[in-house]
């Protein structure tokens, strides 16, 4: 027994010589670095720096936004396919850890052989199997999956946050389209009233046909757009429907207005906060899986030292099974290293290689495609703005001449046609505020989806709804 027991240790250190003397001859390739560009020291679109009055979520209006992003949170069909892809990942990495642990199976069988006699047999044991780690491979193998069961959360986060972004965006769409309706009824009203007194003077003989037809004109244009807007009302209040994985029966309502102001953006926002943006975080984790499986697949082509044993009873008879005597026990090692296979697993670490490439490559187009939104996002702001400013300006103004226009039509100093261009240019002016008060907010919206979230803690008005 002795003798045996020699003879197998001096086997172990043979083999595990051989395996160590493989280690030295292959370098396994260096990681792959993502050319990242340099984050600025400033954005390019300076800050607003002037102070706003208000802010741009309502307060009044905040308990019911939050409600809806919870239930989004909760009910959306998109966000549970990425909780479950989640779910995956980390088994897979479960999976990956496994494959380095040993391996014991328990068995039982039993058969019949003839010959020139009948023979039966019966077996019951365990069966050991482990694989060496010994260039480390297998460690590689799990902590690729656990990088990219990371990678899987991050992407959860990022659906997650553009869930939050989408429901909110959806609640202002849903607002100025029923502060617009509210319009077009008010101008609605006003067309109805006017070709009343019109359809009264053209009876007196006091207004020409021509002023009658315009009116009549006008007012059933306003008719159409009435029931194009709640159209557009009813394919909007379904989107968000489907957002909050409801059955879109357009029954939610909104309730509120737009916010005429919004605060301004705090200054020295530092570019390297786009480094906690979910794109990015996973980005970087693929690359980094993406080495270790080539790090793996160049340690495949070099030997593998695998542990087997075998413990069990045999016998002819099966109530001799659990007879001491019938104990029979196996213990092997074996080096397994690939010789001829066609250039396979030559051929898969080239893949990962590739693979590797792309994803580096994919991690500096992350960053760049980050840099672009937040400085299109700053640019805008300035912009929108601006705009407002005149165009409340613009509103204003446009009131006052349609009021003025009318006045001037009933004492005869002006046409109808001077009337109703004043009416329709005031009603363009107030609806286009509306939109570029939406605009603002959608804006503001997308920036903060650019820096993957709220404004650093120097903001001290919460400008976008905390995740639940």
């Amino acid at each position: 027994m002795k003798y045996v027991h020699s003879c197998f240790y001096t086997a172990m250190v043979t083999i595990l010589s051989s395996v160590l003397l493989s280690a030295c001859w292959y370098q396994v390739p260096e990681p792959l670095e993502a050319q990242s560009p340099l984050f600025p020291e400033s954005w390019i679109n300076s800050h607003l720096a002037r102070p706003v009055s208000g802010i741009w979520l309502p307060l009044e209006n905040r308990e019911l936004l939050l409600g809806l992003i919870k239930e989004g949170i909760q009910n959306n069909s998109q966000l549970k396919i990425q909780t479950a892809r989640v779910e995956m990942a980390l088994q897979n990495s479960l999976i990956a850890g496994a494959d380095s642990a040993p391996d014991l199976s328990a068995f039982l069988k039993g058969g019949r052989q003839r010959s020139t006699r009948t023979q039966d047999s019966y077996a019951m044991g365990l069966d050991f199997s482990w694989e060496l780690d010994i260039l480390g491979k297998l460690d590689d193998r799990e902590q690729a999956a656990l990088l990219e069961a990371a990678m899987s959360i991050e992407n959860w986060r990022e659906k997650r946050l553009d869930l939050v972004a989408d429901i909110t965006g959806q609640w202002f769409v849903l607002l100025e389209n029923y502060q617009q309706l509210a319009l077009i009824q008010k101008r609605e009203q006003n067309l109805s009233n006017n070709l009343q007194i019109i359809e009264e003077g053209y009876k007196m003989g006091l207004n020409p046909s021509l002023d009658l037809h315009l009116a009549r004109a006008d007012f059933s244009a306003i008719e159409a757009k009435v029931i194009a807007r709640r159209q557009e009302m009813r394919t909007e209040t379904r989107k968000m429907e489907y957002l909050l994985g409801r059955y879109p029966e357009t029954e939610l309502l909104a309730a509120g207005t737009l916010p005429l102001k919004m605060t301004a953006i705090p200054s020295g926002i530092p570019a390297d906060i786009l480094t906690r943006r979910p794109d990015i975080l996973a980005a970087g984790h693929t690359l980094a899986a993406a080495n270790l499986r080539v790090a793996e697949s160049y340690k495949n082509r070099f030997p593998s030292l695998r542990l087997t044993g075998n413990y069990g009873t045999n016998s002819s008879e099966l109530g001799q099974l659990v007879s001491g005597e019938s104990v029979v026990w196996s213990l092997f090692a074996g080096l397994a290293a690939p010789i001829l296979d066609g250039g396979r697993l030559e051929a898969m670490q080239g893949r990962s290689m590739a693979r590797a490439s792309e994803t580096a490559a994919l991690f500096t187009d992350t960053v760049l495609i980050a840099f672009v939104e937040v400085e299109n996002s700053l640019e805008a702001e300035q912009r929108l703005t601006a705009q407002q400013d005149f165009l409340e300006q613009a509103a204003d103004d446009s009131s006052r001449a349609e009021n003025l226009a009318f006045e001037q039509y009933q004492n005869g100093l002006v046409s109808y046609v001077t009337v109703l261009e004043s009416e329709r240019r005031a009603f363009d002016a107030q609806s286009t505020v509306l939109a570029i008060y939406n605009e603002r907010i959608q804006n503001r919206i997308r920036l903060f989806l650019a820096l993957g979230g709220d404004f650093p803690p120097m903001s001290t008005e919460p400008p976008f709804p905390h995740l639940p």
